[in-house]
């Protein structure tokens, strides 16, 4: 009974188009105001609702965010590689689409520049730990502390000597990514390959992507051209 009321909670607000007042929801969903406010409250302590300044509701960047993570990798690339490849083709380095998993990123779709009378790296495709690469940085300093706190405090394994391991180092370099906007790995994966990286935020994504957290990556030898 509960949690069929929390569902045709979030389905009314869902489905409203616009957010709703505790007792808009009330009287469609017909739970006695008293006790949807009380369900509301749940809601709202988990992030699956969240309100504006006049307290109407509207779903949660927690919901939202579940969604988007749960789209197909196929469906988020077949939006995604156009601008990729577009991307390579104008900068003339590789572009590649990463996604958040459990313990990591996963590179899921690579373009490459057209012109072959240049050279670029590819990246290859697959996991990459979340405290040693561009791209799982970036979505990581994006993240709740929580979750930043969770790497930090993890064993971290060093790939060269220039892999951060050092919790104090890493937190100061999560809050650096979060005021610059874009992180970067400096042969921190493999002696001479570095890359940058920036996420990509939901009122960007609407047009390139579907999921959050993702990023598009720029690989590089030499990310000094980039930045």
């Amino acid at each position: 009974m509960y949690l069929q009321r929390l569902i045709n909670i979030l389905e009314t607000v869902a489905t409203a188009g616009k957010p709703l007042s505790v007792k808009e929801i009330s009287n469609a969903t017909m739970i006695p105001k008293p006790s949807c406010y009380k369900l509301i409250q749940d809601l709202l302590k988990v992030a699956l609702l969240s309100k504006n300044s006049k307290n109407d509701l509207f779903i949660g960047d927690r919901l939202t965010q579940l969604v988007r993570m749960n789209q197909k990798d196929q469906d988020i690339t077949l939006v995604a590689e156009p601008l990729l490849q577009k991307s390579a083709n104008k900068f003339g380095v590789t572009f590649f689409l990463s996604r958040l998993r459990q313990t990591g990123v996963e590179i899921i779709s690579v373009e490459t520049p057209k012109n072959r009378n240049i050279s670029f790296l590819h990246p290859g495709l697959g996991f990459r730990p979340l405290h040693a690469c561009s791209c799982a940085k970036a979505i990581a300093a994006f993240s709740e502390e929580k979750f930043q706190l969770n790497i930090i405090h993890s064993r971290l394994k060093s790939y060269t000597r220039n892999t951060r391991t050092n919790p104090t180092l890493l937190k100061a370099e999560f809050k650096s990514i979060r005021a610059r906007g874009f992180a970067e790995c400096i042969q921190e994966i493999e002696v001479g390959v570095c890359s940058v990286a920036a996420p990509v935020f939901k009122n960007v994504a609407k047009k390139i992507m579907t999921g959050i957290p993702n990023e598009i990556e720029i690989s590089r030898k030499d990310t000094d051209i980039l930045f």
